[in-house]
Formats: C-alpha cells, sequence, structure tokens
C-alpha cells in the first residue's frame, strides 16, 4: 500500500475579500475553519475539505471532495493509491479552463502550462 503524508493548505484570502478596509478594525476578515483532529476516513467514505484543517488525520480509500474553498492538511496521511479526488463548483470550473486554454489550437495535444498560487 502506497502512503502520502501531506502538509498543504490553501489559505489564501478570496479575491472578493482584498480590500484595505477589510484588514482594519472590527470589520477584519478572518476565515473560519472548521478543525478536524484525529480523524480516520474509509470506505468509501465522502469527505469535503472546503473550509476544515485536517490535522493528523489518516485518509484510506475514500473520496475528497474539493469545490474551490480553503483547506489545511497538517501531518496526515493518505493511502494515495485508493483515495480519489471529486472535483465540484469553482474547483471543477477552473480544471475546464486551465485544460481548455493548455489545448494547443490546431493538433489538440496537451501544452504545458502552470501558474499555480500557494498559500
Amino acid at each position: 500500500m502506497s502512503q502520502l503524508k501531506l502538509e498543504l493548505a490553501s489559505l489564501e484570502m478570496p479575491e472578493f475579500v482584498q480590500s484595505d478596509s477589510l484588514y482594519r478594525g472590527t470589520n477584519r476578515y478572518e476565515p473560519n475553519f472548521e478543525q478536524i483532529v484525529d480523524q480516520s476516513y474509509e470506505d468509501g467514505q465522502r469527505v469535503v475539505v472546503d473550509n476544515r484543517q485536517f490535522l493528523r488525520c489518516t485518509f484510506r480509500t475514500c473520496v475528497l471532495v474539493y469545490s474551490g474553498g480553503m483547506y489545511g492538511f497538517r501531518e496526515c496521511t493518505f493511502d494515495s493509491a485508493h483515495t480519489k479526488l471529486d472535483l465540484t463548483g469553482s474547483a471543477v470550473r477552473a480544471l475546464a479552463l486551465f485544460e481548455a486554454i493548455s489545448r494547443h489550437p490546431e493538433t489538440g495535444s496537451w501544452v504545458p502550462r502552470h501558474s499555480a498560487t500557494f498559500g
């Protein structure tokens, strides 16, 4: 069984809240995450990752559901051969756009392109 240890987070603020006025006074933007600690997920269980931070969790033969929100994984273990990712919402639309602009207009073959921001 191949196992993967993961330390990964997407904690950047959404563009619509990147305003100077949101960083002053009592109206500061602070993301609200659900903290999940020492949990195990398996047997086809669907786990929504948006707006959650996972600490020391184990993922075996489950489906991670991601729709484009912020997330965090610290000290988590994945059965990488059997854990799947199900993209929905803005995540699947972003992937569709990326795939559309990464195809050669004449041959349809894949043109490697990437630009990523990890927060």
